[in-house]
This record gives C-alpha cells, structure tokens and sequence, in this order.
C-alpha cells in the first residue's frame, strides 16, 4: 500500500489514487474524483464521490456508481449494477447484464432493459420504455409513446391485469364485474 499524489489517497496493486481522499485497489485502476473509489483491475472513477466496482467498471460523474464488469455510470446520481450495465441520463438506475438508462430520472431493470424516455421506467428482460414518462412492464414490453404504460409482451400478446378494484373518476379504469353489469343494464334499457 501507498500513499499517492492525492491528498490521504491510497493505492494498491499497481492502482493509481490522484483525488483527495480517494482511494484505487487493482492493476490500472483509477481513483481521480475527489472522495472515489475505484476496486478491481481497470476500474476507473473519476467523477467526485463516484464509486467503480468491477473489471473495467467506470463512474466519471459526480455521485455516480457502477458495480459490475464494464458497467458505465456517466450521468450524476446514476447508479450502474450488472454486467455491461449504462446508466448515462442524471439520476438514471440500470441494474441487470446489458440494461440502459439513458434518459434523465430514467430506471431500466432486467436483462437489456432499455429506459430511453426522460422519466421513463421498464421493468423486465428486453421491456424498452422510450417516450418520456413512459413504463414498460414485463419481458418484451415495449413503450415508445409520451405516458404510455404497456404490459404487452412479444408479438404484442397482451397479459392480464387483476386484483383491479372498482373505478369511480373519469379518470380510472374498468374492471370486468363493473362492464358486464354495464352491459346487462344497456340490454334491459334497450
């Protein structure tokens, strides 16, 4: 262990820690930000409290986090998890092997996930949720308009929702026991 550049930074394994307070563990890892912290061979964090966890994980802006190898958190606030993980939007969260978030307050969570739309969520293996404020629910689901919400699926196969209770606003949704006795009125009415 020693004591580098960066004031009361350390280095260990052929790391290098240049930020103030920082602190780099494995071959070629970099700590530059003031108060990072890189582990693991070719990590690189460079943003200020950033943290970088993973083989070749990097974290270059301020309070950002990427743990897993070659994950990349580029916006402020974003946090990375999972291999290959992207969190590049401000404030974006990727966690699972290949997610993207790459929209402002975006969230993608599963395998390749893709959250692209400003304030855009998706939730599952492959779900894309790319108009802002659009949420993608389950694997294959797919959300490309401003405020859409899909829980479709491959080949748009829908899926069901349950447990809905009773709408009561103009602005709620149906169930199924409140259309059929809809439907039973409008044949006695007619």
């Amino acid at each position: 262990m020693s004591y580098s550049a960066g004031a009361h930074s350390y280095e260990l394994s052929g790391a290098s820690a240049t930020g103030q307070n920082s602190g780099a563990i494995g071959e070629g890892s970099l700590s530059s930000g003031v108060l990072s912290t890189a582990t693991g061979q070719g990590t690189k964090a460079t943003g200020p409290r950033s943290t970088a966890t993973g083989q070749g994980a990097q974290a270059s802006e301020w309070g950002s986090t990427a743990t897993g190898q070659g994950s990349r958190a580029s916006g402020q606030g974003s946090t990375a998890t999972g291999q290959w993980a992207i969190a590049n939007g401000d404030n974006s969260t990727a966690t699972g092997e290949g997610a993207q978030a790459t929209g402002l307050n975006s969230t993608a969570t599963g395998e390749i996930a893709i959250a692209s739309g400003q304030g855009s969520t998706s939730i599952g293996q492959n779900a894309q949720a790319t108009g802002v404020n659009s949420v993608a629910l389950g694997s294959n689901s797919k959300a490309g308009k401003a405020n859409e919400v899909n829980i479709g699926g491959l080949n748009n196969v829908g899926r069901t929702l349950s447990g809905l209770k009773d709408g009561v606003n103009s602005d709620e949704a149906v169930n199924k026991k409140q259309l059929t006795i809809a439907q039973i009125a409008a044949v006695r009415a007619s």
